[in-house]
């Protein structure tokens, strides 16, 4: 009996034995198929990168060319649709760029460190351009997105006006992003805005009389106007964006800027007053939404003076309906009907003084003529 446990005992542990190496044997095949595989598969994925890199210098050429044909077609189409024919040249190479050594700190007035202005894209500091020892305005960007920092750039230098400061070119080696622009501003380093003039205590220099304003509106106008004809839209016009000196108006901050065939539609969760009601609610921008923002701005300074004319156009250009409310070449057209169709009252002043001086040597003339007239009769 317990020979027979014996064998059997043997007899099992054979077994086990035998499938154990049965075991061993199959996860060795196993193991080999699988290198064999991923040698062919390694294999199979060498020769597809070279076929990819023989097709990619193949055709990489041809593709840049396709790339920059399509890019000039884009451009066009573009100039197409606004009718600007200055937009084919907008470019990043044709904005200039300024390196951030060539920005000195203006010391005058604290104005190293005090902005001079300050926005929801930026703020302003004077400085002095080093490369042309002038001084110069630098509005540093809040947002770090380059492709938004030249567009802004790119409107500007397209956007050249008498009544809209001249870009000099952009700061984009160091962080935050900026813009370097003309300094709209008298020898005393002064500019002020609309919104300060109307709502702030300044120096009686600084204030205009009523024609002085409508020489400022009609500069906004032409400018605005300007705007709208490179096939543009402003977006943000109102009183902080209109600067004001030596009694000249100018349109600045293209933060918003875009073209009339591309309007953007923006959500707004609170009120502003400058804004017109229709992109208050959620409709795309449009040259009549710009013409409101204006209308805003002249029926505040017809208040002001006050001027009834003023006031009746702004509230024209208010107009809740945008189809009701006048193009910017009528409203510039009676802006200008606005302005003293003889001169200033001290212009006027002056010719009625020459012209009397004239009357009083004719007469005096005539009368000299008369008398020697008499004389010659009764000789």
């Amino acid at each position: 009996m317990e020979k027979a446990n014996n064998e059997i005992s043997q007899f099992q542990k054979k077994r086990r034995m035998r499938n154990c190496r049965k075991k061993r044997r199959r996860q060795e095949r196993a193991l080999a198929n699988r290198m064999v595989n991923e040698e062919v598969l390694a294999q199979k994925v060498n020769a597809a990168v070279k076929e990819q890199k023989a097709l990619a210098e193949k055709y990489l050429p041809s593709g840049k060319t396709f790339l920059k044909k399509q890019t000039n077609f884009d451009v066009l189409m573009d100039t197409a649709a606004t009718g600007n024919a200055s937009l084919t040249k907008m470019s990043t190479a044709s904005v200039k760029q300024i390196r951030p050594c060539e920005l000195l700190p203006l010391e005058v007035n604290n104005s190293a460190t005090i902005p001079v202005g300050s926005g929801t894209y930026g703020d302003c500091f004077l400085k002095t351009f080093k490369r042309f020892g002038i001084t110069v305005v630098e509005k540093k960007l809040t947002t770090s997105d380059l492709k938004a920092v030249m567009n802004e750039a790119q409107y500007m230098n397209t956007l050249t006006h008498a009544s809209i400061p001249y870009l000099l070119g952009v700061q984009i080696e160091e962080k935050p992003f900026s813009l370097v622009m003309q300094f709209v501003g008298d020898e005393n380093l002064e500019s002020v805005t609309i919104h300060k003039l109307l709502h702030q205590t300044i120096p009686k220099h600084l204030l205009l009389s009523a024609n002085e304003w409508i020489s400022v509106l009609l500069d906004i106008a032409e400018a605005l106007f300007h705007v709208h004809i490179k096939g543009f839209l402003h977006c943000d016009v109102k009183s902080n964006n209109v600067l004001v000196t030596e009694k000249k108006g100018f349109l600045i901050d293209f933060g918003k800027a875009c073209l009339i065939s591309r309007p953007k539609a923006r959500k707004y969760t609170s009120f502003y007053n400058h804004i017109a009601t229709e992109v208050l609610r959620g409709q795309p921008e449009s040259a009549s939404s710009d013409v409101f923002s204006f209308g805003v701005i002249i029926y505040t300074i017809g208040k002001k003076l006050p001027n009834a004319c003023l006031e009746s156009l702004g509230r024209h250009c208010k107009d809740a309906k945008p189809a009701s409310r006048p193009t910017m070449p009528e409203g510039k057209k009676r802006i200008t009907g606005f302005t003293p169709k003889h001169g200033t009252h001290k212009q006027i002043l002056t010719r009625l003084t020459s012209h009397g001086n004239q009357v009083t040597a004719r007469t005096d003339q005539h009368q000299t003529t008369a008398e020697e007239h008499r004389a010659a009769t009764r000789s």
